[in-house]
């Protein structure tokens, strides 16, 4: 057994002990704190010191170049303010010599004496002197330079090419003085590219002007010195002085003296030449920053040359001046202080060890004195001690507690007491515990079991032999596991594996065999350990769990049928917590956002929708969050649209807890939304189509018949004036007017296809060659027309001049388009066009079809303008180049021969129309084109003319007449009709109104035609089409003429209808 220790020696030791290594470590602390503080200290002054010295320094270099900045720029000031005080002096001079002389000299000798006045006078070191110039640039004095005077010098120029006299006989006419600044030679300089300042006054009574000039250089070198001389004399502190060098390497002011750039710097201090060159280095650097910089280096005193200090110094560099500015101080006296104090505080440290030692010395003897007593009193108590615990185990006697001197230790034996008695009192509550333990083991339900480390039976409690229906003695001594499940036997192995680490216990659920049969256990295990953490025993505690695995069988298996409904579905759906974050997610939205469900869970919903870190304006979820109730919204992502839902989840408190998140695919629910909005708009575009054509059709008989009327009136006033007079032409003009009314009443009701025309069946290359020169013409010569006709194209139906139209049309918006040069191409082809492929493509129409193409290469159209291009009226044209009928007549032609029209442009690229026509079966007929005829007269022949508007009725009257005709008007068809019963002479022709008010032009012909068989007939009309088909006149051989009608257009329709030439116009 190992040696024991002696408590009172070990006290008295560990005391002494304590007390000189506490006294020793607190002087030990004390020297380092000293130490420590003093280096602080030190450390504190000497940045203090170079803090405070660097500013005085930095402040006096400073105020060194603030004041050459200063006096640098007054040179210029000082030098005009002498310039002009010296021609001022001269004209006072002049001025007196003139007044006292007037009256007795004449003027050359006046001249001469001012000149020989002024021309010895020198100043500024004899660099100064007068001259003076007359207005015609004429020296009259030169004093430097006598024999320039008399020679006219008004040519003369400077190193910048000025008229040097010229601008200041200027300057002497405007102002009478002046300064003047020029560049000039410099007597004694190289070069002669010098300043110079001048000042001029005019001396009017010899229209002279008198002046003289300075170099702005010379005042500047006098200044430069003056500086240099105050700077040598600058002294700060007790060793500061300012020192100034060149920037190459010229000392100018250097410790305190003058050398003016004589000596470079490492000459003035040749002892060690290279060392000063690498000082000029660093000054040279630091100049050249543009706020200075300090250095530190080791130099001379003013007061001791022969010793090298540590010095500080600030240099400021001076560019104009080519200056190196600059002044330190010198820190060995620092130094000095620094050494003094620190001798001082290590003379005190000394003292205060010396104090420390001796208190250590008296503590110590304090200490030996109070040990002695103590040791005494503990050996007294420590005794009684002793014998109570050698007796403890086989007496009840306890401690004579009356003689115990130290309270601790009185305490020791009061718990020694307390233990005695507490020990009787266990061992009589063990007894009773056991009793208890025992009586709750055998009477619960919760099985309980102790068995050993290889699972045999140590203890088994009633309730377990009831549910094996096995006796106890039947148990004990047998291994638990052939009651186990053959399954559940490796797993309940591997549970139990845990009870050999901490904290010892295990759970396990297995299955056993019971009286019932097969039931599901549940177990919980405790190790019992011994005094070496070795398990000797273990207590198991179990019950009956079946009917709960039975539940829980049953929730996975709805968890799982949920489950599978949830990822089975076609949309997106998320489960969200109160904080907006996915908790749970179907496989649609792995597929749909490629990403992995682990990958979504805890994220916003936005973040992987839209990738962003906030929600959308219009996010539904915020919405939901705030409304608490379903919000929906329509998202386009992609080229796919989704509606997105949020249902929120409410707790018991009505608040926000969470939501569903749905996201549905309804692009094509989207796609056939915007089919039916664009299939409206068609409709819409048809329906204000038709009101146009209607409203066309509802003014175009009332405006033709006006047009008539005013046409045909201005037509016969023509016939009756002189081409000379005035009024000719005015009714040209009123001419001209109608018939361009006339033509776009015609394109209106072109555009809504109610146009009366006469449709032939025509080769449509035939009648575009037709028209190729006069659409050359309508372009112009610097857009080129091209011309690409189809081969052996089929046959079309429509009338030709409706085809003129279009081209005219087209070409005149090409040649708009573009600008100066272009191209127009005009092509035809044939396409057929199946049900399949107009399916896919908006507008086309099935069948065969002749295809007219019109191309231009100009500015194109963006898709705002190509939309509205066929809506009447509509122009990007100015007011006085289109009506904005153009392409609706266009149009208009091509939906009345069931054709359609398509077009393509890219603006910046060009234009192209594309016209389908269909084919039609059937023999083309040939186009020709009409020359200009004259005016066919008649030859008595008699007209019967009836039209219930008046004042067509008059005007067709006297056209006729004036033609030759026998006419009988009649404004009502009954009057016709007696008129015709009555008239026993031959009716060559009837001209009728179609739509009359009691019978229409048709019956009214086939009336008269019974009573005269050989009567023609000719119906004229200002209703659109439609409106008079009804009554048969566009069927068959019939003659029509659309009003409102030219005199020449009616001539010729008459005659040629007497000729027997035309059957239907």
């Amino acid at each position: 057994m190992r040696k024991k220790i002696n408590l009172i020696k070990f006290i008295q030791i560990w005391g002494i002990i304590f007390i000189v290594g506490f006294g020793v470590s607190i002087i030990f602390i004390d020297i380092i704190s000293f130490y420590r503080d003093l280096n602080s200290r030190t450390d504190q002054i000497r940045s203090d010191y170079i803090a405070q010295h660097k500013q005085i320094i930095k402040q006096e270099v400073m105020r060194v170049v603030d004041m050459i900045r200063y006096e640098k720029a007054q040179s210029e000031s000082v030098t005009r303010a002498e310039i002009k005080s010296r021609v001022y002096e001269a004209f006072d001079i002049a001025h007196n010599i003139y007044l006292q002389n007037q009256e007795n000299e004449s003027k050359s000798k006046i001249q001469q004496m001012i000149l020989d006045a002024l021309r010895p006078i020198r100043f500024e070191n004899g660099r100064g002197y007068y001259f003076a110039i007359r207005l015609d640039g004429r020296v009259v004095l030169f004093a430097h330079k006598p024999q320039m005077e008399g020679l006219n010098l008004l040519n003369i120029q400077d190193t910048r090419a000025r008229y040097i006299n010229k601008d200041m006989i200027k300057i002497a006419k405007q102002s009478h003085e002046g300064f003047y600044e020029y560049h000039w030679t410099k007597p004694g300089s190289p070069g002669n590219d010098f300043k110079k300042i001048t000042f001029i006054k005019q001396f009017e009574p010899y229209d002279w002007f008198v002046g003289t000039g300075l170099y702005v250089g010379d005042v500047e070198s006098q200044i430069k010195a003056d500086l240099l001389s105050t700077i040598s004399r600058i002294r700060f502190g007790k060793e500061g002085y300012v020192f100034v060098n060149k920037f190459n390497g010229d000392a100018l002011v250097s410790n305190g003296q003058l050398f003016s750039g004589t000596k470079k710097l490492w000459k003035v201090f040749d002892d060690n030449p290279k060392k000063m060159k690498d000082i000029f280095k660093m000054e040279h650097s630091a100049a050249l920053k543009s706020e200075g910089d300090y250095l530190y280096y080791s130099h001379i005193k003013l007061t001791n040359s022969g010793k090298e200090s540590q010095k500080i110094s600030f240099v400021y560099g001076i560019p104009g001046l080519q200056w190196i500015v600059g002044a330190g101080v010198y820190l060995d006296d620092l130094e000095t202080n620094i050494g003094l104090m620190q001798t001082a505080l290590n003379n005190h440290m000394k003292i205060k060890i010396l104090y420390s030692i001796l208190l250590i010395t008296v503590i110590l003897t304090v200490f030996s004195l109070f040990y002695n007593r103590l040791n005494k009193g503990l050996r007294n108590d420590f005794k009684l001690l002793n014998s109570f615990f050698n007796r403890v185990g086989h007496s009840d006697e306890k401690i004579d507690r009356e003689h115990i001197k130290f309270t601790e230790l009185d305490q020791m034996a009061e718990y020694a007491d307390k233990m005695l008695t507490d020990r009787r009192q266990a061992e009589k509550t063990l007894g009773e515990s056991e009793a208890k333990y025992r009586l709750l083991v055998e009477n619960q339900t919760d099985m309980v079991v102790k068995v050993d480390t290889e699972g045999r039976f140590l203890f088994v409690s009633p309730s377990y032999c009831k549910v094996f229906d096995k006796k106890e003695e039947e148990l004990l001594g047998q291994k638990f596991m052939h009651l186990v499940h053959e399954e559940d036997q490796e797993s309940t192995a591997k549970a139990m594996e845990t009870l050999l680490s901490p904290p010892h216990t295990a759970y396990m659920e297995q299955r056993a065999l019971t009286k019932e049969g097969w039931r599901w256990l549940a177990w919980v295990d405790t190790a019992v350990l011994d005094d070496d953490g070795k398990i000797t025993e273990i207590i198991g505690v179990g019950r009956d769990i079946t009917k709960r695995k039975q539940m829980e069988d049953s929730l996975l298996r709805i968890s799982q049928e949920w489950q599978t409904t949830f990822d089975a579905t076609n949309s997106v759906i998320w489960i969200l917590d109160k904080n907006q974050q996915v908790v749970r997610s179907n496989k649609t939205a792995e597929h749909f956002f490629k990403k992995s469900i682990d990958q979504m869970i805890g994220k916003q919903c936005w973040e992987i929708v839209h990738g962003t870190d906030l929600p959308i304006d219009e996010c539904p979820l915020n919405k939901a969050r705030e409304s608490l109730r379903r919000e929906t919204m329509d998202l386009q992502i992609g080229e796919g649209w989704f509606e997105i839902a949020v249902d929120p989840f409410l707790d018991s408190a009505g608040q926000f807890s969470g939501a569903v998140h749905i996201i549905t695919d309804i692009t094509e629910r989207k796609r056939a939304e915007a089919e039916k909005t664009k299939l409206e708009a068609q409709y819409r575009q048809a329906q204000k189509m038709e009101s146009v054509g209607r409203l066309a059709g509802g003014v175009a008989h009332d405006y033709n018949n006006a047009l008539s009327v005013i046409m045909g009136y201005t037509e016969m006033a023509i016939d009756k004036i002189d081409p000379v007079e005035p009024l000719y032409a005015d009714l040209n003009e009123v001419l001209k007017a109608a018939r361009r009314a006339t033509d776009i009443t015609r394109q209106l009701l072109a555009f809504a296809r109610k146009q009366v025309i006469a449709p032939k069946v025509v080769d449509l290359n035939e009648t575009v060659e037709a028209m190729l020169k006069m659409l050359q013409r309508l372009i112009g010569e610097d857009i080129t027309l091209a011309w690409l006709p189809g081969p052996e194209l089929w046959p079309i139906k429509m009338d030709p001049s409706q085809i003129d139209q279009i081209l005219a049309n087209l070409c005149v918006n090409a040649r708009d388009a573009i600008t100066e040069v272009g191209k127009v191409t005009i092509e035809t082809k044939m396409e057929t066009f199946d049900t399949a492929y107009c399916a896919d493509h908006q507008g086309f129409i099935p069948g065969e079809f002749v295809m007219l193409i019109l191309s231009d290469n100009g500015c194109g159209m963006h898709e705002e303008i190509r939309n509205n291009i066929f809506e009447p009226f509509f122009t990007t044209k100015s007011k006085d180049k289109g009506t904005g009928l153009g392409l609706a007549t266009v149009y208009g032609i091509v939906k009345q021969n069931s054709g359609f029209i398509n077009v393509y442009s890219e603006p910046g690229i060009g234009t192209t129309f594309k016209l389908y026509f269909p084919r039609h079966e059937g023999d083309c007929i040939t186009v020709q084109t009409k020359n200009t005829e004259e005016i066919p007269q008649g030859s008595g022949e008699t007209i019967m003319l009836v039209e219930d508007d008046p004042a067509i009725l008059k005007l067709a009257q006297q056209i006729l007449s004036g033609l030759g005709y026998n006419v009988w008007p009649s404004n009502t068809p009954k009057g016709a009709v007696t008129w015709a019963e009555n008239h026993t002479g031959k009716i060559h022709l009837l001209i009728t109104d179609v739509i009359l008010p009691e019978m229409n032009g048709l019956e009214l012909a086939n009336k008269l035609q019974s009573l005269h068989p050989d009567l023609k007939c000719i119906f004229m009309s200002g209703y659109t089409a439609d409106a008079i088909a009804h009554h048969g006149v566009l069927d068959g051989d019939v003659t029509f003429i659309q009003k409102p009608f030219s005199k020449l257009n009616l001539a010729k329709i008459v005659r040629k209808v007497l000729n027997g030439r035309l059957n239907r116009a």
